[in-house]
């Protein structure tokens, strides 16, 4: 999937920046520009927190801008862009006449006033609280099973990884937001990164059952990516287990707010999570620029 990155810049400082990605409905073939049909996603491949872009003073003629330097480079097959995981103070800088506006959806944040797991823990209910600690404790006593929570991982091949990945979101897709498999290479980079730490369970018999990013700002850190077998192939409870893990690792590097990004939001609202609505608005060719 061809990835743009729209940067503004003023007098040589760079005052903005948008990532997108193009696809052509219906298929995972990528587009070529200026050959086929298309529409442009503005949003990141692997990234589902919020909007993919940032301006030191955001304006309507900005997007617009982009729009048409968009139009200009894809070309003829352009039929209109999406604006994914918008926030509602950035509605006004997209809405337009023409374009569709549809509730997308939410991010999950929570702000972390503990300083401890069990802080955590305590603002659950007693069945969840108790849950979690009994899944921990089992996963933890599994002689089969080990559990490692680092950055600078040598020890994951990135090409099982993407083929994990690649199963778990096939399962997940939704019609209007069709996404292509990430390529090894995306696994490779996170795994090379030290302010990324990767959490996976891994079985001496099955091998890689599960795993997820961590993404390790110093503030407001983001829980990334999650991929897992199936739970009768052995991965039954790991997806639960997992924030009972970054959440003590979240609390120990003195995090204030701590992002979850968007899907499976009932189960994030049972963990304390609160629902950060977001919008998706669809532009046409003819209501671009």
């Amino acid at each position: 999937m061809p990835a743009l990155l729209g940067v503004f810049r003023d007098r040589g400082r760079i005052r903005g920046v948008i990532g997108a990605v193009c696809h052509r409905p219906g298929s995972r073939r990528s587009p070529r520009p200026r050959r086929s049909a298309m529409i442009l996603d503005v949003r990141l491949q692997g990234h589902g927190y919020g909007p993919s872009w940032h301006f030191a003073e955001p304006s309507p003629d900005a997007f617009r801008e982009f729009e048409r330097a968009a139009a200009r480079h894809l070309g003829w097959g352009l039929a209109g862009l999406a604006y994914r995981s918008v926030p509602a103070a950035d509605l006004p800088l997209l809405a337009r006449r023409g374009a569709v506006v549809r509730e997308a959806a939410a991010s999950a944040e929570m702000t972390l006033d503990w300083d401890s797991r069990d802080g955590w823990l305590r603002t659950l209910g007693k069945s969840r609280r108790t849950d979690l600690r009994r899944c921990g404790r089992r996963l933890d006593e599994n002689p089969d099973l080990a559990i490692t929570f680092a950055s600078g991982r040598t020890d994951l091949d990135p090409h099982r990884m993407a083929e994990i990945a690649g199963e778990h979101r096939a399962g997940l897709q939704r019609r209007l937001d069709r996404r292509p498999p990430l390529p090894p290479g995306h696994f490779a980079e996170l795994l090379s990164r030290p302010d990324v730490s990767v959490l996976s369970y891994t079985s001496a018999q099955r091998g890689l059952l599960g795993f997820g990013f961590f993404l390790d700002a110093p503030v407001r850190p983001l829980i990334g990516w999650w991929a897992s077998v199936r739970p009768e192939n052995g991965a039954r409870n790991l997806y639960f287990d997992s924030y009972f893990r970054y959440m003590e690792h979240a609390v120990t590097t003195g995090a204030t707010v701590l992002s979850a990004g968007q899907g499976a939001l009932e189960h994030k609202l049972g963990l304390g999570f609160q629902a950060w609505p977001l919008k998706l608005v669809l532009v046409p060719r003819w209501a671009m620029g």
